[in-house]
């Protein structure tokens, strides 16, 4: 079971102004948990961390109304002023996409822009 140190769960507490319950849904490469979240209320209330081999490979494999239940549940989630100022805090840059094909394209020229850096850097894997 993942466990949020007190004064992290403290903040989130804060935060969002509500309870916090993690429920761990282990198995099928994430699918159980994701096919969890995808069937859940697009409330923004129930959110889907998985490794990102789980969220790259499964989508291949996930029926296309099971795809676009998720990103709306993730979408509705983003869009909470508390998720969004958790994510500023963190550093992270958020953005919007319409559609999944939209965030595919967003996921593909932002590879671009890494890939280039990395090249200008001459960053070399050991």
């Amino acid at each position: 079971m993942p466990r949020i140190r007190s004064g992290r769960r403290a903040a989130l507490l804060r935060a969002l102004g509500q309870a916090i319950v993690v429920e761990n849904r282990p198995g099928a490469g994430s699918s159980i948990a994701a096919e969890y979240v995808a069937k859940s209320a697009p409330d923004g209330y129930t959110l889907l961390i998985a490794s990102p081999s789980s969220i790259l490979v499964n989508p291949i494999l996930t029926p296309r109304e099971a795809e676009k239940r998720m990103f709306e549940a993730t979408a509705a989630a983003g869009a909470q002023p508390a998720v969004a100022q958790i994510l500023a805090h963190a550093g992270t840059e958020t953005s919007v996409s319409k559609s999944p094909e939209d965030f595919a394209a967003f996921v593909a020229e932002d590879a671009k822009l890494w890939a280039r850096l990395v090249k200008d850097a001459g960053v070399k894997a050991d």
